[in-house]
């Protein structure tokens, strides 16, 4: 065996080719844990993404739903006022009938102060029977009356007299 001057032995080529394999495989590994960090962080930041989405969308369906609720809540109680309305309409007799309407919408809408009244066919004449208890008797003009003449209010309505 001869060895020339400063190379190596067997035993140290083996070393040196063994680290070098070593060296190899660190490397490979260093990529291969690089590219599952690099795979496992564009993943999180897909499922990130795809939170932020869903929550989105469902914030818009939310809100959605939530208008719909509103929309029907209103168009219920529409309904049931209109229903109530006319009940009060066809059943009661007469002038009774005017009182009974105006407390029914003076509830609804949550008021203390209101008149009811219907546009007479003859002269247009605005014909108030029943206004809030409290309106009248502390109204203070002189003369006063249920009926407006067409020509206090006539600009309020395309109705016209027949």
């Amino acid at each position: 065996r001869s060895t020339l001057p400063g190379a190596l032995s067997r035993n140290q080529m083996i070393i040196i080719g063994d680290i070098a394999v070593a060296f190899a495989f660190a490397v490979v590994a260093l990529i291969v844990i690089r590219r599952e960090l690099t795979l496992r962080q564009r993943a999180e930041t897909q499922l990130r993404e795809s939170r932020e989405q869903l929550e989105a969308r469902s914030g818009e369906r939310t809100a959605e739903l939530s208008r719909a609720n509103v929309a029907r809540r209103d168009s219920d109680q529409r309904a049931r006022l209109e229903n109530r309305l006319r009940d009060l309409l066809l059943l009661h007799p007469g002038d009774e009938m005017y009182a009974d309407v105006l407390n029914l919408l003076l509830k609804r809408f949550d008021s203390r102060f209101g008149f009811f009244g219907y546009i007479r066919e003859t002269d247009g004449a605005l014909v108030c029977p029943a206004m809030t208890h409290d309106i009248w008797d502390q109204c203070a003009v002189k003369g006063k009356s249920l009926e407006f003449p067409r020509s206090m209010w006539g600009g309020l309505t395309s109705c016209q007299p027949r």
